[in-house]
């Protein structure tokens, strides 16, 4: 081998390895805080799933930064509710701000319809009713990032696998 000393290229870009690991971390543990809890036992009886769903509606809120106005505006629009179809009887009663507002602070007394969970978990684009599902069965939600972070990870794996057993085998040719 040449003990000849090699020049970087000036133009080649740094990468900044630092940053990615930080990046990776903050992934890490964004991913561990987001994760739903519950009691050892399972829920006491159905008013505390209610609130555990009470708790995801304001957690999806907060995630999409949209005020509850904007909220029920997207689910009656996804839902495709209106006053006048109401009055036809072609859908139910319109979602307003007052009934957003009982699901999310009274769940006992006004439990939310699955239907209103899912629409406004696509309206808030936010996984954490769903999550609360997860966390029933033992299970955790993962976002597309995050399957391809994980597939990533399982690659570079096994291409650290390959390299030692590529450096064992070139071991023995010496």
């Amino acid at each position: 081998m040449s003990k000849k000393k090699h020049e970087i290229d000036p133009a080649q870009g740094v990468l900044d390895f630092a940053a990615k690991v930080d990046n990776y971390v903050q992934q890490k543990v964004d991913m561990a805080s987001s994760v739903i809890v519950l009691p050892a036992n399972g829920p006491e009886n159905e008013d505390e799933i209610n609130m555990m769903f009470a708790v995801s509606i304001k957690q999806a809120q907060r995630e999409s930064g949209l005020s509850r106005e904007q909220i029920c505006d997207g689910v009656n629009a996804y839902l495709k509710r209106t006053e006048e179809r109401y009055k036809e009887k072609q859908c139910r009663k319109p979602i307003t701000v007052d009934m957003l507002n009982a699901y999310a602070a009274k769940p006992a007394e006004y439990p939310i319809d699955a239907y209103l969970l899912y629409a406004i978990q696509v309206v808030c684009d936010s996984l954490a009713p769903t999550k609360v599902l997860a966390s029933s069965v033992h299970g955790q939600v993962v976002t597309q990032e995050e399957a391809k972070l994980a597939a990533l990870g399982i690659i570079d794996e096994a291409t650290m696998t390959l390299s030692r057993a590529k450096r064992r085998l070139k071991g023995t040719f010496s």
